[in-house]
C-alpha cells in the first residue's frame, strides 16, 4: 500500500485548478446530493433495521494494473489469454482531503484477486483513519476510465455481471443492492442504488454508490491522457526503457515510480470525475451527472425546450413538439392481484401514419473520393460547413404534425419546408455533382446522374437548381406549427455561448465538453432510426438499439438532408478548372479558397443567415491548407507537401484522412501532436505508394468484444488479428482522365472522376473491380489499361456464350471475328485460306490455329459484343490492315462503332 498521506502540495495545485473548491458551488451540490439522498431513503423498503450513513459525500478515483499472461483452461486444457493483475489504485477525495491506497493481490492467480468489497472498505477505513471522512459516506461516486476493464480485474466481477448496463461498449451502473462490509456497485439509470455497510462493531449502515465512466464523458471517447490534458493534470509517460505491455517489470525494479505512473491515472479520474460533477450542476445547471455526454446533451436541451414552452404555450409541451403523447392504460398486475394504471408515449395520429416512410428518407453524411492518386502541385483547401449538424437542427421550426399531408407537386419542396419524398430523376449529362442520394447498402450512398432516390426537400431544392428532372411519387410535408420559434437555437445558443466564453477563458476542457454536448444532440435525434445493434449486458445477445427520448425522424431526416444538400450546392460551384479531392459529411478538399466560391446560393444563404443568427461568422471555416495531396479513396486523403505561409513561415500540418488504417509508428513520450500527425502521414504515404496486391496482411491488436468478455466471463484482453489492407479506389463514382503524377521520387498512376448515370453501374463496376484487385493494383498506367481491359470484358460477355480468356478483350474480338470470316458476313470476303488466316493473326500476337476458323462456324455469332478497349482497337488496326471491307458497326455497339471510326480517321 502506498505509504502516502494527505500533502498540501499537489492536492491544493489541483484545487485550485478545478472550480469544485469554489465553497458555494460544494454546498449547493452537497444538498442537492443530501436531498437526493433522503429521497432513496423514503423510496428504500428494507426489513432489516440499517441505520443511515449520514457522512459526506466520497469521490473515488479508481484504476488497476495489469499484464496479459497465458493460462491454461484445466477443463479443456485450451490456452487461453487471462491478465496477471499487478495492483489496485484507488484516490479517495473529499472536501480538498485525499487518501490514496494503493492494493497488491498476494500473486497473479486469480484466486488472489480483490473483491470490490475488500477494495472499497480498505480505502473508506484508510480514509477515516486520516480524517479525510469522519463517518462513513452517505454516497460514494467511483470513477474509472473505461469501466469494464478496470471491473474486470475485480475477483468477484462476473458475480455482478447480471446487474450491469452496457453502453458505448463500455458498462454503466449496478441496480441491485449489496451487503457488503463497506460498499459495491452503482445504479443502473440516474440514480444511485442503496448500499449496505459494516463498521467494525458490526453496525450496519446503509448508503448509496454510483458508478461513473469517464470515457463516456470525453470528448471523443478520447483516452484518459485526453481527460488528464483537459483539467491540466498530465498522464504521466512510462519511464524509459519499459512498456505498458510490462508494467510487471516496472514494478518489479523500480516500485516507486510504478506508483507513481499507477497512481496518477486513478487521480486523474477522479479529478475529471469531479470536475464533471460541477460541470453538470454549475455549468449546465443540472441536479445530477447524467451517466454519458449524450444524456448530458438530452438534458440540457430539454432544460432550454421547457423554457421555449414557458414563452410559447402554443407549443404545449416537449412531447408535443417531439410528436408524441402520453397516455394512460389499466393493466392486470399478476403479482399484486390488481388492476393499476400506466402511462405510455406513442407518436400523435398523423405523425405515426408518415414515421417509416420519412424514416426511410433519413441518411447519412455525403461522402466521396472525386481525385485518386498525387495531385498537381498547387494550394488545396480543407474546408469546413461551421458547426454543421448544430446550425442544421436550427433550420428546423416546431411542426404541425396534426396538418402533416402527402403532395406530388415538386413545387411543394421549393421552399423552407420540411418535406420527404420517394423520387425518378435525372440530372443533366454534364452535372459535376449530383445531390439526390441513393443506397447502395452497405456501399454506402451513391450520387448518380439519374435513378430513384428518397430524400428531403432541401436536396430537391438544390437538384432543381441545377436543372434535374424530378418526378415524385409519394411526397410528405410537414408544416411548421410557427416560424416564429426555431426548436433547437436556443440550445446551440448556449452552446456557441459557451464555447466563445471558454476559448476567452482559455479553458479547453470547458471547450470541447460543449463542442461534444453540442455535436451529441444531434446523434441522440437519430438514434435508433437504422436497424443497428448493440450488445445487451441483460440479455445476453445483440439487440437493436432503443430510440432515445428525443429520437424524432423527421428532424434527423431533415437536418442530415439540409446539410447534404448545402455541401452539393457548394460543390456545383467550385469552378471546373479546379481540382476537387473528396468530400467528408461537412466539409470538401479543393483547390478552392472561400474567396473563389459564389454562395449566393438559396441553400447557402439560408445556412449563412443561421450562422449569423447563432453569434455571426462565416458558414465556412479553413481546417488545413496543402501544397500537393495524394487521394486514395473515401476518408483516405494524405499529403505529399505540406503548405508553408509566406508571411510568418508557418508551416501547416499535414492533411490526414487514413481510411480506417491504424499506422505502425513508435511515438515518442515529448511527440507533439504534429509530429505524430506527420509520423503518420509518412507511414501512411510509403504503404500507399509501395503497395501490392499480393502484400501480407497487416497485424494489428484489438480489445475483445463487450459480447465476448461477456460471454465467456473473460478479463480485457487484446487478440492480435490480420486484416488484408485494402487501399484501392472504392469506384463510387466512375474514373476518368487517367494519368501519370509524380509523386516524391516516384511516379503514381491518378485520375478524375465523374458521376455514375446510375447506381446500378456502380453496383456491376464494384465487384467486378474487387474481383481484379485481388490480382492487381492501380499503380500505372498498365494498370489502368488492364483495369479498363478486364472491366470491359467483364462486363460484355455476360450472355454472348463465351467464356474470358487471360488475354482479355482483344481475344473476344479475335473469336467474333473467326466466326464472322468463316461465315463470310460482315463484309468479310474469304480470300484466304483458313491456315493463311490463322498464320496471319499468330504472325501479329494473336495466336490462332485453322482449327479453330473449322469450328468456328459452328458457334453463334451475336453482333455489338465486342468491347471499345486500347486492346481491341489495336487488333481491329490489324484487321482492317488486311480485311478492309470488314464492317465494324457490327463488332460494336452504335456509340462505340462511332467513336473508333473518328479515332481510326485521326489516326490516318
Amino acid at each position: 500500500m502506498n505509504k502516502e498521506n494527505n500533502s498540501a502540495g499537489q492536492s491544493d495545485l489541483l484545487s485550485s485548478k478545478l472550480s469544485i473548491e469554489n465553497q458555494q458551488s460544494k454546498i449547493d451540490i452537497e444538498k442537492e446530493l443530501k436531498n437526493q439522498i433522503q429521497k432513496l431513503y423514503r423510496q428504500t423498503n428494507d426489513p432489516k433495521l440499517i441505520k443511515q450513513a449520514d457522512g459526506p459525500v466520497l469521490h473515488l478515483g479508481f484504476d488497476s494494473e495489469f499484464v496479459s499472461q497465458k493460462a491454461t483452461d484445466s477443463n479443456s486444457n485450451s490456452i487461453s489469454y487471462q491478465n496477471k493483475v499487478l495492483s489496485y489504485q484507488l484516490y479517495a477525495y473529499c472536501n480538498g482531503k485525499v487518501t490514496k491506497c494503493i492494493i497488491y493481490p498476494k500473486s497473479g492467480e486469480y484466486k488472489d484477486r480483490k473483491t470490490l468489497k475488500q477494495l472499497i472498505n480498505q480505502v473508506v477505513m484508510k480514509a477515516l483513519k486520516e480524517g479525510t471522512i469522519d463517518k462513513f459516506p452517505s454516497m460514494v461516486f467511483i470513477y474509472a476510465h473505461f469501466l469494464r476493464a478496470d471491473l474486470a480485474s475485480m475477483k468477484d466481477f462476473f458475480k455482478m455481471k447480471k446487474e450491469l448496463t452496457g453502453v458505448g461498449g463500455t458498462v454503466t451502473n449496478i441496480s441491485n443492492p449489496y451487503e457488503v462490509t463497506i460498499e459495491d456497485e452503482k445504479s443502473k439509470t440516474f440514480r444511485p442504488a442503496p448500499i449496505c455497510l459494516t463498521d467494525k462493531n458490526r453496525h450496519t449502515y446503509k448508503t448509496f454508490v454510483r458508478f461513473v465512466d469517464t470515457l463516456l464523458h470525453t470528448p471523443g471517447r478520447g483516452g484518459l491522457a485526453i481527460a488528464g490534458e483537459m483539467i491540466g493534470l498530465p498522464k504521466l509517460p512510462i519511464p524509459k526503457g519499459y512498456s505498458i505491455e510490462k508494467m510487471d517489470k516496472l514494478l518489479e525494479e523500480n516500485k516507486d515510480e510504478f506508483e507513481r505512473y499507477a497512481m496518477r491515472d486513478a487521480e486523474i479520474a477522479c479529478r475529471y470525475g469531479l470536475y464533471l460533477q460541477e460541470f453538470a450542476r454549475s455549468e449546465m445547471g443540472l441536479k445530477g451527472l447524467p451517466p454519458t455526454m449524450g444524456a448530458l446533451s438530452v438534458a440540457a436541451f430539454k432544460q432550454t425546450v421547457n423554457e421555449l414552452v414557458a414563452e410559447h404555450p402554443e407549443l404545449i409541451s416537449i412531447d408535443h413538439i417531439l410528436g408524441v403523447e402520453i397516455i394512460r392504460e389499466e393493466y392486470w398486475n399478476r403479482a399484486k392481484g390488481k388492476i393499476q394504471t400506466r402511462t405510455k408515449k406513442r407518436s400523435l395520429p398523423r405523425k405515426a401514419n408518415h414515421k417509416d416512410f420519412v424514416r426511410r428518407c433519413y441518411f447519412g453524411g455525403r461522402n466521396e473520393a472525386y481525385y485518386t492518386g498525387p495531385t498537381r502541385e498547387s494550394t488545396f483547401y480543407d474546408l469546413d460547413l461551421s458547426g454543421a449538424y448544430t446550425t442544421g437542427l436550427c433550420d428546423l421550426h416546431p411542426i404541425d404534425y396534426g396538418s402533416i399531408y402527402t403532395t406530388s407537386k415538386v413545387s411543394d419542396f421549393l421552399g423552407h419546408v420540411a418535406g420527404f419524398a420517394y423520387v425518378d430523376f435525372e440530372f443533366p449529362k454534364d452535372t459535376r455533382f449530383p445531390c439526390l442520394p441513393v443506397s447502395a447498402g452497405d456501399k454506402g450512398l451513391i450520387f448518380p446522374l439519374s435513378g430513384k432516390s428518397y430524400c428531403t426537400a432541401p436536396e430537391i431544392l438544390a437538384a432543381s437548381n441545377l436543372g434535374c428532372k424530378i418526378t415524385i411519387h409519394h411526397g410528405v410535408i410537414a408544416p411548421w406549427l410557427t416560424t416564429e420559434v426555431r426548436i433547437f437555437q436556443p440550445f446551440v445558443e448556449r452552446v456557441k455561448k459557451e464555447r466563445n466564453q471558454a476559448k476567452k477563458e482559455g479553458s479547453i476542457s470547458k471547450d470541447k465538453i460543449h463542442k461534444d454536448i453540442g455535436n451529441s444532440l444531434y446523434g441522440k435525434t437519430a438514434q435508433g432510426l437504422k436497424k443497428k445493434t448493440a450488445f445487451n449486458t441483460a440479455m445476453g445477445k445483440h439487440t437493436r438499439i432503443s430510440e432515445s427520448s428525443v429520437t424524432n425522424e423527421f428532424f434527423a431526416a431533415h437536418t442530415t438532408g439540409f446539410i447534404r444538400a448545402v455541401l452539393g450546392e457548394i460543390l456545383n460551384n467550385i469552378p471546373t478548372n479546379m481540382t476537387v479531392v473528396s468530400a467528408t459529411t461537412d466539409g470538401f478538399l479543393s483547390e478552392a479558397k472561400i474567396a473563389d466560391l459564389d454562395l449566393d446560393q438559396p441553400l447557402c444563404r439560408r445556412y449563412q443567415s443561421l450562422c449569423d443568427e447563432l453569434g455571426g461568422g462565416h458558414m465556412l471555416e479553413e481546417k488545413h491548407r496543402a501544397r500537393q495531396i495524394l487521394g486514395m479513396r473515401t476518408r483516405g486523403q494524405l499529403t505529399l507537401q505540406t503548405y508553408k505561409s509566406e508571411d510568418d513561415g508557418f508551416e501547416h500540418p499535414p492533411v490526414l484522412a487514413k481510411a480506417g488504417v491504424k499506422p505502425n509508428i513508435v511515438i515518442e513520450p515529448n511527440d507533439s501532436k504534429a509530429d505524430i500527425a506527420t509520423k503518420q502521414n509518412e507511414w501512411m504515404i510509403d504503404l500507399y505508394l509501395n503497395r501490392s496486391f499480393d502484400d501480407p496482411p497487416m497485424q494489428g491488436n484489438y480489445l475483445i468484444s463487450l459480447a465476448e468478455q461477456w460471454v465467456l466471463e473473460a478479463d480485457l484482453t487484446s487478440k492480435s488479428h490480420s486484416r488484408k489492407v485494402n487501399l484501392e479506389y472504392d469506384f463510387k463514382r466512375q474514373p476518368t482522365d487517367p494519368l501519370v503524377m509524380s509523386a516524391r521520387d516516384s511516379y503514381h498512376l491518378a485520375f478524375d472522376s465523374k458521376p455514375w448515370n446510375t447506381v446500378g453501374e456502380f453496383l456491376r463496376c464494384r465487384p467486378i473491380f474487387d474481383s481484379y484487385r485481388s490480382s492487381a493494383n492501380l499503380k500505372t498506367l498498365e494498370d489502368w489499361y488492364g483495369w479498363e481491359d478486364y472491366y470491359a470484358t467483364k462486363s460484355i460477355t455476360k450472355g454472348i456464350g463465351m467464356n474470358i480468356t487471360k488475354r482479355g478483350s482483344s481475344d473476344i474480338l479475335r473469336r467474333v471475328f473467326l466466326r464472322a470470316y468463316a461465315r463470310g458476313c460482315w463484309g468479310l470476303i474469304k480470300g484466304k485460306s483458313y491456315s493463311e488466316v490463322a498464320e496471319l493473326l499468330t504472325a501479329n500476337g494473336y495466336e490462332t490455329t485453322s482449327t479453330e476458323l473449322k469450328n468456328a462456324k459452328r458457334a453463334s455469332l451475336i453482333p455489338h459484343a465486342v468491347p471499345r478497349t486500347c486492346k481491341v482497337v489495336a487488333l481491329l488496326k490489324v484487321l482492317l490492315e488486311h480485311f478492309p471491307t470488314l464492317e465494324i458497326e457490327w463488332l460494336f455497339s452504335h456509340e462505340d462503332a462511332l467513336l473508333i471510326s473518328e479515332s481510326l480517321k485521326i489516326d490516318s
